[in-house]
């Protein structure tokens, strides 16, 4: 990734899966909320909303492990081409790109739902994804400038960030908000990948001056800070283009969110059914 290809490729993938899961997400939000029905939040999307068009297959998956694995032949091949042996830099990269992979194999092994791979499972692996490409970019700045170190910190608090959020839509599947947050933070990661190649490998990166200078650091958070205003803009924007373009998304109740947790939710529907029981005439008429 010591390129501007190799920081623009990652950042393009997060940029599409983001607006990928925004854009289904919102578009099967949109329909539930027509039909009054539960909405729920899903990792894995049908390739397209029109019943009997490949129902079953699980395009953004596959599409993850195509990136992925030219991703990770690119990193081994570009590093023997270039020294005759592994870099270090390339192998990281190399298996932040295999912990996607098993991410989107996963995935596809619960879209499918496949008996020895709970429904939930998915979601863990997205998390050890991210935890993986956290740990290594957090750990892989030594001998640098202080001003690309800071670059790469930002980055890795956004993915820190992400795996908070993943982990509460492991609690809250029924919560748009949430999808809305993890869309976000994988459009910030996307932008702020490519934020990076422009300003270190590029004829407009940061001059060996300017990297020492202390106030590049404050000009480089502010920069950041426009990307974190940006990317809200941008998906309130897309939000938009979604609910006009879906069909009957005038009716039902906006803030319907459903936003309980599964295992209470269980509890409160358990006591509901024994509170109107009780209540039911007939009851009345059995105790009479």
């Amino acid at each position: 990734m010591g390129t501007w290809l190799g920081h623009a490729a990652p950042g393009t993938f997060f940029i599409c899966f983001s607006l990928w899961w925004l854009i289904t997400s919102l578009r099967s939000y949109y329909h539930s909320l027509s039909k009054a029905e539960p909405y729920t939040n899903s990792l894995v999307r049908q390739c397209c909303w029109k019943k009997g068009c490949h129902s079953r297959f699980s395009l953004d998956s596959w599409f993850l492990i195509l990136v992925v694995t030219i991703g990770a032949v690119m990193e081994i091949v570009t590093s023997i081409l270039a020294t005759h042996t592994l870099i270090m830099g390339n192998l990281q990269h190399f298996t932040m790109y295999i912990s996607f992979g098993l991410f989107a194999v996963t995935s596809i092994l619960v879209h499918h739902k496949v008996k020895f791979v709970p429904k939930g499972t998915e979601y863990m692996a997205l998390m050890m994804a991210l935890g993986v490409e956290l740990v290594l970019f957090r750990f892989h700045l030594h001998g640098r400038h202080e001003v690309d170190t800071h670059l790469h910190m930002l980055l890795v608090y956004t993915i820190a960030a992400s795996i908070v959020v993943v982990g509460i839509e492991m609690l809250y599947p029924h919560s748009i908000t949430v999808l809305l947050a993890r869309s976000y933070g994988a459009l910030l990661q996307g932008t702020w990948f490519h934020q990076i190649g422009v300003s270190l490998y590029t004829p407009y990166a940061l001059t060996e001056e300017q990297l020492k200078n202390p106030e590049s650091i404050m000009l480089m958070t502010l920069i950041f800070a426009w990307h974190m205003i940006g990317c809200l803009m941008a998906m309130i924007l897309v939000s938009g283009l979604v609910y006009c373009c879906s069909p009957s998304t005038h009716q039902g109740d906006y803030y319907n969110d459903n936003a309980t947790p599964v295992a209470y939710s269980h509890c409160v529907s358990d006591d509901e059914d024994d509170h109107h029981k009780r209540l039911s005439p007939s009851s009345h008429n059995s105790l009479s």
